[in-house]
């Protein structure tokens, strides 16, 4: 498809610009014809001058009446205009090739910037195709589950109370997981609106952090985590609830994918400038050919990093990325396998 409207795009650009380049050919031809023949008749005239002044008709050759040299008829005329002819067939030849040589350069470049002026059109609708067919998947494991588990209960024909709330229960943690699925996508539609810096205030990102950290404590504790902050003072421009779900994210990616009995740690300070958020894990780590996925929505490793883990839905940094990107920062990540990993989230600190 994509292909098709290139090759049409480039189809007009070239149009348009050998469109301009014709017009103005023909206008110079007309210009520079109009120099020529004036340019000829003058030098025309002046050899005529010439000619005529250093010649006598024969019949006044014997005369001594300089009067009559002087008003002799014009004996010699210059008529020949094969010079105008091949000066004008000559520049008919150079803007001939001109114009083929410029068609020639224009459909490359054309098809150059039709590609560019595309790729950006093209990202995006194989991002929402692609997003289409991911939710779709993550949409039909929950729907194909209850459908199984209640047709199942249906069709028994022994269907005891307790088996029936079995099911009931089954179905509700289906629902919540669907629910889930729905709040990230809705935080994932939000994140990709247009310009949202009018709700951009100072936000003490330090205290941000320190309430991140409290909330988060009960998760940690549950895997025998321990959280360990070092938080500097520094304010920041932007949005405190889009802040915390940033934050939010990188340190329940680190609990999440650290084993028990580890240290989790958080620092916060700001470097030339920049308020920078350093969530370091020591898990699992991430092998590098995975990295540079992490951030893809939908996108979730090995699921060995995953075990005896809450599930997810590959959202949560493709959300943390974006809203990164809307403070006008971004977030790296240093991982190695075995060791642990480290998510740096970096943003401008607010001018005093």
């Amino acid at each position: 498809m994509f292909k098709t409207a290139r090759i049409k795009m480039t189809a007009w650009y070239v149009l348009i610009v050998m469109l301009v380049s014709l017009s103005f050919s023909w206008g110079m031809y007309l210009i520079l014809r109009n120099e020529v023949l004036r340019f000829s008749q003058v030098q025309r005239f002046r050899i005529q001058r010439i000619i005529d002044s250093n010649t006598r008709p024969p019949d006044l050759l014997g005369s001594d009446d300089p009067l009559q040299v002087i008003r002799a008829p014009l004996q010699t005329q210059l008529e020949d205009t094969t010079l105008e002819e091949e000066t004008l067939h000559r520049l008919q030849i150079d803007l001939v090739g001109l114009n083929l040589g410029i068609l020639v350069m224009a459909t490359g470049l054309c098809y150059l910037l039709a590609g560019k002026t595309l790729a950006p059109i093209e990202t995006m609708v194989e991002e929402q195709q692609r997003f289409i067919s991911d939710s779709s998947h993550e949409l039909k494991t929950p729907l194909t589950a209850m459908r199984t588990a209640s047709e199942v209960a249906l069709r028994s024909p022994q269907l005891s109370l307790k088996e029936a709330k079995k099911v009931i229960r089954e179905n509700i943690d289906e629902i919540a997981h669907l629910q889930e699925l729905n709040d990230q996508l809705l935080k994932l539609d939000f994140s990709q609106r247009g310009n949202q810096e009018e709700s951009f205030t100072v936000v003490p990102f330090h205290e941000v952090i320190q309430n991140v950290v409290k909330k988060m404590s009960p998760l940690a504790k549950q895997k025998e985590i321990t959280l360990h902050s070092q938080l500097a003072s520094v304010n920041v421009i932007g949005n405190a609830t889009q802040l915390t779900e940033i934050g939010t994210i990188l340190i329940d990616n680190a609990i999440k994918y650290s084993q028990s009995k580890i240290q989790v740690e958080v620092n916060l300070n700001p470097q030339k400038q920049m308020a920078v958020l350093q969530v370091i894990d020591h898990g699992a780590g991430i092998p590098s050919d995975q990295i540079t996925h992490i951030f893809d929505r939908f996108y979730r490793g090995d699921p060995s990093r995953t075990k005896n883990l809450t599930a997810g839905y590959g959202l949560g940094l493709a959300i943390a990325q974006r809203l990164a990107e809307l403070h006008h920062g971004k977030i790296t990540v240093k991982s190695e396998v075995g060791t642990g990993s480290t998510f740096t989230f970096m943003l401008p600190v607010a001018s005093v």
